[in-house]
């Protein structure tokens, strides 16, 4: 017998409102835009995350780790690996700051060259989405995924939904 999708309970679990979760839905959405937006940088060597790395690098250049962390909505060890990444391709140096724990990142030559060569590339899929909505309908779904993260921010700083007491894990 076929099972529904909506079904509630699966083996004993109670499932009702997951299909509505918010993250799932989030990232599903980022997964479809992401595939879209990674094929059309593919030919300059980009992937979507790194050009967003370095738009923002161009944008505060030099920006500190910390900071493009924090503008990017990036934990620690995905900033590393993905500055990492950035750095032995070519398109960033890493320089140390004044102080030891600080470190600043800019734009190389070539990391320059290939987010200038990827703009164009970039704004096809931009505009090619963007013609999808009406102006008010784009700043409108942006406000909503702003409203969004900064609920999920303030909750994980505050941990305000995850207690230890609300759950077993076994």
């Amino acid at each position: 017998m076929a099972r529904s999708v909506a079904q509630a309970s699966h083996d004993g679990i109670d499932l009702s409102g997951t299909g509505s979760c918010i993250c799932f839905n989030v990232r599903k959405t980022a997964r479809a835009v992401t595939q879209l937006y990674d094929a059309a940088l593919q030919p300059f060597g980009l992937r979507s995350t790194q050009f967003a790395f370095l738009v923002a690098i161009a944008k505060r250049s030099p920006i500190g780790v910390r900071e493009l962390g924090e503008l990017l909505v990036t934990d620690p060890t995905t900033i590393s690996r993905s500055l990492r990444k950035l750095e032995l391709s070519g398109h960033i140096l890493i320089r140390p700051g004044l102080d030891r724990r600080e470190r600043f990142v800019g734009l190389t030559r070539f990391g320059r060259s290939a987010l200038k060569k990827s703009i164009p590339r970039w704004r096809k899929v931009q505009q090619m989405l963007l013609s999808k909505f009406s102006e008010s309908q784009w700043r409108d779904a942006r406000e909503r995924l702003d409203e969004i993260k900064n609920i999920a921010l303030e909750a994980y700083s505050k941990q305000s939904c995850i207690g230890v007491e609300d759950s077993d894990p076994h």
